[in-house]
Formats: C-alpha cells, sequence, structure tokens
C-alpha cells in the first residue's frame, strides 16, 4: 500500500513535468536568396533563387508560398521611372520550399552606369538583401 501512495504522490508532479519535455521545440526559420551574379550588364536578366523553410509560422494560407521583391538603389529609394515593370515584383512561380525568378531587365533608363543596387526579398515577415552593381556593356568598368 505504501508503494501506491508514493506513487499517487509522484503521479501530479509527473504530470507537471512530462508536457516539458514532450513540447516540440519550433525550428528556426532559413530564408535564403541567390542573384546569378553580382555584376549585371544592361540588357540583362539575372536570375535569384532561394529557398524557405520554416518560415510559414502563421502566414496567410494565400500568402504562403509568395515572395515579394523590391528594387532600391543604394540609398534605399525604389526604383521605377522608365521601366516600371523593375519598381515592384510579385514571384509567381514556386516549388514548395524553393523559389525561382528572372529579375527585370536592366535598362539604361532606370539604372547608371557603376551603380550599386539593392534587391529586398520578403516571405512571410523575413527580409533578405542581395546587393548588386550594374555595367554598361558600351564602357570601360572604370569609365565615368
Amino acid at each position: 500500500m505504501k508503494n501506491n501512495t508514493k506513487l499517487l504522490f509522484l503521479l501530479p508532479i509527473a504530470l507537471l513535468i512530462i508536457p516539458v519535455f514532450a513540447q516540440e521545440t519550433q525550428e528556426e526559420c532559413i530564408f535564403t536568396s541567390h542573384l546569378e551574379k553580382s555584376w549585371i550588364f544592361f540588357q540583362e536578366r539575372p536570375w535569384v533563387t532561394g529557398s524557405m523553410i520554416n518560415c510559414d509560422d502563421g502566414i496567410q494560407y494565400h500568402l504562403k508560398d509568395t515572395v515579394y521583391i523590391r528594387i532600391l538603389d543604394i540609398n534605399g529609394d525604389l526604383i521605377g521611372g522608365g521601366n516600371a515593370d523593375v519598381s515592384q515584383v510579385e514571384v509567381i512561380h514556386i516549388r514548395e520550399n524553393q523559389y525561382f525568378f528572372y529579375m527585370p531587365q536592366i535598362h539604361s533608363i532606370d539604372f547608371e552606369h557603376r551603380g550599386i543596387y539593392q534587391i529586398e526579398l520578403t516571405y512571410n515577415n523575413h527580409t533578405n538583401t542581395i546587393w548588386f552593381a550594374v555595367l554598361d556593356p558600351e564602357k570601360r568598368w572604370d569609365e565615368p
């Protein structure tokens, strides 16, 4: 009978401790972004690819698998003007946990020779930034 009394005493304590060990830990979000190359010539359309693993926590279903991009200059100002396609692009083609898209074509209307720019990629509440430079193929790299 004494063993049963000890067991009844330990049972409530065990019930409090077991959920702590049984609780599943949330894995950290891995959101990666890679640009085909960091020096881009006018008229090129480089590709961007990456992955998002464990980043869906709390995201609404209609936003799942949607990566948004913005192309900004070195000061963080949105690129626009003559080529409206570069102001904001929504990535449409995505496979599970991976995305791939072509950037809008780089034009001299929106980009400067030797200019430094950034691509801001957002998935759910996670953001990555990729930096790149633009070159005019008609000029030498060190030419203004």
